[in-house]
């Protein structure tokens, strides 16, 4: 019997409270971890369906929207969900898989808002998340209006959440299909020309992903979405001085973690390895427990300014943040390998 309540307890979930009770806690971390292992049936059958993320805003007080859009991205930038939420509502993703994902909000009201999301096997069952919105300079006030965004024509719209429902079915190739045919009817569609740069990075196409997203930022220049995803481009073709041209003047995006992080690489290939350091640091204090590649980075600088002890710092930091990696046992091998060489 007992073991039936830990087991419900586990998969609900951490956001609901107990009934109130005497004595020790009913569920303990050992207990917890004791109970994973004895019930692995129940877990991997939630890790397969997917994972819900419950989220709620935090708007500030006296600034209200209606509603505000909520975007699910992978890591590359590709849009697995959207949804939106106001003042009075949760928003809701379902089925998410197993990966790093990022939370974006981006409006004319609201600051940029880039909410990184680690989705793995210590989820029990769901993931719960809050996300505080800061006004816009000038938007302090009910009694401001916000710019309207350059209107979409219905058709292209219609073509764009076709692509996305395609993408979400995980065919790529019919997804960019209807992307074209949004691009066709709407040319400054900032959204299609997102993802269909997305879809031909990924298929090798880089002259034509980077004249896409190249467009995207032009079209919309307060969003970071498609910035990052252009300066991930530029590491691909090494153009890394682009990379601080396009995001050094980033509206509003010095908050988010993957800017610093982008800026410390292109430093690092630039050879401005003080500058480099500065900004991977950054990435890390934002985003301590998801930017694991910032520590690798930072290796990397350590060791070309001549600063094993510190270098060795970041890899053992690397394998703390990151116990699931797939290059941990490599990281490991390459720790204990320098470790040996510090202490002969």
């Amino acid at each position: 019997m007992l073991l039936h309540i830990m087991l419900i307890l586990a998969l609900q979930g951490r956001g609901s409270a107990p009934p109130p009770r005497t004595g020790p806690p009913l569920l303990g971390t050992s207990e917890s971890d004791d109970l994973l292992s004895m019930q692995p049936g129940a877990i991997q059958q939630s890790l397969k369906d997917g994972i819900p993320v419950y989220g709620k805003l935090i708007f500030p007080p006296g600034l209200k929207d209606p509603m505000v859009d909520v975007v699910l991205e992978s890591f590359d930038g590709v849009i697995v969900a959207k949804t939106n939420s106001g003042p009075n509502t949760e928003f809701r993703f379902n089925n998410v898989r197993l990966g790093r994902y990022n939370i974006v909000i981006e409006g004319e009201r609201y600051e940029n808002v880039r909410h990184m999301l680690e989705v793995d096997a210590r989820a029990f069952g769901m993931i719960n998340v809050e996300i505080r919105l800061r006004p816009r300079a000038g938007f302090e006030s009910t009694n401001v209006q916000p710019v309207l965004k350059a209107n979409i024509p219905r058709d292209a719209q219609k073509e764009f959440e076709k692509g996305l429902e395609q993408q979400r079915k995980g065919d790529a190739r019919k997804a960019a299909g209807h992307y074209e045919k949004a691009l066709k009817i709407a040319p400054t569609f900032y959204e299609a020309n997102v993802q269909l740069g997305i879809y031909h990075q990924k298929t090798g196409n880089g002259v034509e992903a980077a004249r896409l997203l190249e467009q995207a930022v032009k079209s919309n220049p307060s969003s970071l979405s498609g910035r990052i995803t252009l300066s991930r481009l530029y590491i691909q073709t090494e153009q890394f001085l682009k990379i601080l041209d396009t995001l050094r003047d980033a509206p509003r995006g010095m908050g988010s973690a993957d800017v610093y992080y982008l800026m410390g690489i292109a430093h690092y290939k630039l050879d401005n390895l003080a500058e480099a350091e500065k900004e991977l640091q950054h990435s890390i204090e934002i985003a301590p427990d998801a930017m694991g590649g910032a520590h690798l980075q930072l290796y990397n600088v350590y060791m070309k300014t001549r600063q094993p002890l510190k270098a060795l710092e970041a890899l053992d930091t690397y394998i703390k943040k990151s116990p699931n990696a797939p290059d941990r046992a490599a990281i490991e091998d390459r720790a204990e390998k320098l470790r040996k060489a510090l202490n002969p």
